[in-house]
């Protein structure tokens, strides 16, 4: 057991032999050798640590060394690519050479004399994981495989205990010839195994599993202290390819219940999440491929903790042109850029612009009338009045209260149409109105009431018990698909099946009744239900069958007082690690078509953002402003990052994930329907829009009798609603029309933003080529065209489709077209069709 203790040090440092690496840059030199941990503390027989040695160099950037530098001569310790193990008891301090820099390390070694034997729980199990012995694919699946189960991952070390130990007649250990057991002859294969070569009997892996069966295959069920924390070092470093290995040594350290601490380095489990960047070896040593960013994920027991490396190497040509910055955004986007030297697109057009921040804002494509007024103004701040201006209009409430209402399912399979309808409206006003975002979640996570009056208690009307409510809330608010620890420790990250119960825990003492039914029946889709408190009572982990404490456990609660009002005051608190991230990223990802976090709800170790400081950044600024979701829509949209143009250059072609280019992406569906309206019935639009306004003119004149006031007033709202349908039409829950279906609109049944599909098929491209959506437009777009001549007729076309005059090669092709078709109405409607079936009018680039 490997403990801090102060470094003690002789005034003489052991003879070294100098090693000169081949890796040095001539021309740059190093400046300074650091060893970490300069001191070490070694107890007992089976004692090791791993050591790591980094040069620093004058310009700032670091390389390891660990396997290139000298220690001194010891008889303390043997050193093997700067891991320790301890031979004999002592102190020492120890020369570690590179090149011309050397730095010292004391070392301290006690207890070899005494016995040291194997912990079952803190040893043998995390071998096993490391090996895949417990994995899902081999003993850890359900009911095992080849007469042995595991729990997976070692998740449940009693069931381990007892099957391991005790199981099957002893029959994969044998006591008293250790290397005869089947624990060790089947991974090395030395006896057929199905999972094929695991071990090695040269691996430090071996001599733990073998040392616990010569000991007697014992349980430290007892005596065993609980991990409590896994750390890495370095927990990020950028590293050079050229002129290195590129490679680095990682130290793993894990810190127990009872204030010790112990090197786990070989017996720890390595992971890269980006395979094209990095590779991983088995003890810990990371060698990058190409320039590129990766986490390095590391499994010790439950504990998953990550490192983040940042691959870099000198581009041919490349020169960063320094580009102007319109805030923090630009900043940390160019620093990354300038990092991994890829050289940003310029940026995007007028036209362009305007119709990406219409689609992205109000889900619409701007009128060819706003787009004339855009294109023709001088102002030289006019993108930002812009962005206030359509951040404003009511259709940015509708556009972005359908983005959450698809996440919080308002669908009319569980709902009936006028809840669907009132739950929208509410969630429409909340966007609208710019309520802050961590009270319009509180509102939604401690809502009670009858649904048809406290419209936020409809997202527990639509998460039907404690589980599905537990996974929507983790997945919404904490971006964690925390689903697989109803049975199991989450595999790929620190969620432990005790805390999903916890969790679920907070919101276990509702009710959901059904309004007028005495029976007491299960709601009926449709049905008003009232959600209510009921008396508290508790929830158990089924497999431990213990009582879970609700999450927060720290928090003290009062006698009665409802649990999820402490859950909902710890999701929305500043310093909540989660909360803010996830919402950021979420608004992220629905301006670039991708997240800092990918996917949204995804947040874990081994998933990490491409660009941390600045996700960081956005949750600081998110939480300053109090959860203002207009300030931060209206932050990433005056960046020059969200206004770059999707033209690539020969540095930023292959990238996909930094932002340094805009990347096309296909309309959603509703955007897609609503822009073929658009395209189609402008006109029809426009005199509604007018004859509104002149309602709204007489009204507010005051001059009208109360009867002629009631019937304008109903005229108007007659006239609105029809305006309505130019608007998400399918706002309130998605009747799914085959033309919306096709398109990728989700049906509302999960809490996951993967079940809106945006990927092209087939069954698109004949969608826009004969659907009867399609037909029925061309009819309306033939009649409203036709009155215009063809100069004035072009120019609307290509305004409406494309927020932008058409070129002059464009405008002779369609003039051309129109003056050869002998029946001018039918050119037009073919000429439409072509606009509709263009990749510039069904991407959003």
């Amino acid at each position: 057991m490997i403990s801090n203790l102060q470094p003690f040090r002789y005034s003489w440092v052991l003879p070294i032999v100098v090693c000169w690496a081949t890796a040095a840059i001539a021309d740059t030199p190093y400046v300074r050798l650091e060893v970490s941990p300069p001191n070490v503390a070694l107890t007992g027989s089976r004692a090791a640590a791993q050591i790591l040695v980094t040069a620093h160099h004058r310009d700032g950037h670091t390389m390891d060394v660990t396997r290139q530098a000298q220690f001194g001569d010891s008889e303390l310790v043997t050193c093997e690519g700067g891991y320790l193990r301890a031979r004999q008891n002592g102190k020492q301090t120890v020369a570690v050479v590179w090149q011309e820099l050397s730095a010292t390390l004391d070392i301290d070694v006690t207890q070899t004399e005494m016995p040291h034997p194997v912990s079952f729980r803190n040893e043998t199990l995390a071998v096993l994981t490391k090996q895949g012995c417990n994995s899902g694919s081999c003993h850890g699946k359900p009911n095992g495989r080849g007469a042995l189960e595991l729990s997976l991952n070692a998740f449940d070390p009693q069931l381990d205990e007892r099957n391991l130990i005790r199981g099957s007649l002893v029959r994969f250990t044998d006591t008293l010839v250790p290397e005869a057991s089947l624990l060790l002859k089947k991974p090395t294969l030395r006896v057929t195994h199905g999972g094929g070569k695991r071990l090695r009997d040269s691996d430090d892996t071996y001599a733990v599993l073998r040392q616990w069966i010569a000991e007697g295959c014992q349980s430290d069920r007892t005596r065993a202290a609980a991990c409590t924390k896994v750390t890495i070092a370095p927990a990020r470093r950028v590293i050079q390819l050229q002129g290195t290995d590129g490679s680095q040594q990682v130290r793993v350290m894990a810190h127990f219940a009872d204030g010790s601490s112990r090197d786990v380095t070989r017996i720890a489990s390595y992971s890269v999440s980006n395979e094209d960047i990095a590779t991983s070896g088995r003890h810990g040593l990371v060698t990058g491929k190409q320039r590129g960013q990766t986490a390095v994920v590391v499994r010790y027991l439950d504990w998953i903790v990550a490192s983040h490396m940042t691959f870099v190497a000198p581009v041919p040509g490349f020169q960063w042109q320094t580009q102007p910055e319109a805030n923090y955004v630009d900043v940390h986007v160019h620093n990354k850029l300038r990092q991994l030297q890829v050289q940003p697109a310029s940026r995007c057009s007028d036209a362009t612009f305007l119709r990406r921040l219409s689609l992205d804002v109000r889900g619409l494509l701007p009128s060819a009338a706003e787009a004339r007024e855009f294109l023709s103004s001088q102002q030289p701040n006019k993108r930002e009045v812009w962005i206030d201006r359509y951040l404003a209009a009511p259709e940015y409430g509708r556009f972005w209260g359908l983005k959450m209402a698809d996440l919080l399912r308002v669908n009319g399979q569980v709902l009936s149409a006028e809840q669907a309808t009132a739950y929208s409206q509410w969630i429409r006003e909340s966007v609208q109105s710019n309520q802050p975002y961590d009270q319009f979640v509180s509102e939604l996570l401690t809502a009670t009431g009858a649904t048809s009056q406290v419209l936020p208690a409809n997202f527990f009307r639509v998460t039907s018990d404690t589980k599905m409510v537990t996974e929507t809330v983790t997945q919404l608010f904490m971006g964690s698909r925390i689903m697989c620890a109803q049975c199991h420790n989450h595999p790929y990250e620190s969620w432990t099946q005790d805390n999903y119960y916890q969790i679920g825990a907070a919101f276990h003492d509702l009710d959901r009744k059904v309004l007028g039914d005495k029976k007491k029946r299960l709601p009926a889709a449709g049905s008003d239900v009232e959600i209510v408190r009921a008396p508290p009572r508790d929830w158990n982990n089924p497999r431990t069958g213990m009582v879970q404490k609700p999450w927060p456990t720290s928090v003290t609660r009062a006698e009665g007082e409802d649990k999820r009002q402490a859950f909902a005051k710890w999701l929305t608190d500043p310093d909540n690690p989660f909360f803010a991230k996830v919402a950021v990223n979420r608004m992220w990802a629905e301006l670039f078509g991708r997240g800092l976090v990918h996917p949204v709800d995804d947040f874990r170790s081994s998933n990490p953002a491409t660009n941390e400081k600045l996700l960081a950044a956005l949750a600081s600024d998110f939480v300053k402003s109090g959860y203002d979701r207009k300030h931060l829509l209206r932050t990433i949209l005056q960046s020059r990052t969200y206004q770059r143009s999707a033209a690539t250059n020969a540095f930023n072609q292959q990238d996909s994930t930094l932002h340094s280019h805009a990347h096309v992406r296909l309309l959603t569906a509703e955007q897609l329907q609503d822009a073929i309206k658009r395209l189609c019935e402008e006109n029809k639009r426009t005199q509604l829009r007018e004859q509104m306004n002149a309602f709204e003119t007489q009204l507010d004149q005051n001059e009208l009798s109360e009867n002629d006031r009631a019937e304008m007033e109903k005229q108007l709202q007659g006239k609105q609603q029809v305006l309505e349908t130019f608007f998400m039409t399918q706002q309130h829950y998605p009747q799914l029309t085959t033309f919306l279906k096709a398109f990728g609109q989700p049906e509302r049944k999960t809490a996951c933003a993967c079940e809106r599909q945006a990927e092209v098929n087939l069954d698109q491209a004949l969608q826009l080529m004969n659907s009867p959506l399609i037909r029925q437009q061309l009819n309306s777009a033939r009649a409203a065209l036709e009155p215009l001549d063809n100069e004035r007729l072009v120019d609307e076309l290509y305004l409406r489709a494309y927020s932008r005059f058409p070129t002059a090669a464009e405008r002779a092709t369609v003039q051309r077209h129109l003056a050869d078709s002998a029946d001018r109405p039918q050119g037009i409607e073919d000429l439409v069709w072509a606009l509709i079936n263009t990749n510039e009018f069904i991407f959003q680039h």
